[in-house]
């Protein structure tokens, strides 16, 4: 009999600590995807809350250079450091975009600020507007299409179509 107390006093032994990494495990993984989900939740409320839309462009002969105007129409602020990691698309309507990325110094093939209308400090707040001038070197027509991306991966497209 007392072999049968010894086998059950392992098994019940055994059980318990199986049970324990068990629940451990679960307990980790779950920890893990709450985690997992509160970082994506926290990354889509920041998407949500940056929004920028192309307003307006413009080719300018002299310079060779588009002017596109961009307004911060969510809640978050971005600071000039923030838009020098933007990368601007830019090309014709129904043609391929050419990709130009920031230089405040110019030339072709980037993009850089020219001023930043409705904020102060040199940031583009809720509701302000930048102008920003692209160095493309061409003419695309009458109406472009301007994709700005963000490095998080947002992208703001639109089409927009000159004055006459």
């Amino acid at each position: 009999m007392s072999d049968v107390a010894v086998s059950h006093t392992i098994f019940i032994i055994v059980t318990v600590i199986l049970a324990s990494a068990v629940s451990a495990a679960v307990i980790f993984k779950t920890y893990q995807i709450m985690n997992a989900y509160s970082q994506r939740s926290s990354a889509e409320a920041q998407s949500l809350e940056t929004q920028l839309t192309p307003v307006y462009a413009y080719y300018n002969a002299s310079d060779s250079s588009y002017y596109i105007f961009i307004r911060n129409s969510g809640y978050v602020t971005l600071t000039q450091a923030e838009l020098s990691y933007v990368e601007v698309f830019l090309g014709p309507a129904n043609g391929t975009l050419n990709m130009y990325i920031y230089s405040q110094s110019g030339g072709r093939g980037t993009w850089g600020l020219v001023t930043i209308y409705g904020s102060q400090g040199g940031q583009l707040s809720p509701g302000a507007m930048a102008e920003i001038v692209v160095r493309t070197g061409a003419n695309f027509g009458n109406t472009v299409h301007v994709i700005v991306s963000l490095p998080d991966g947002q992208e703001f497209s639109a089409y927009l179509q000159q004055s006459p």
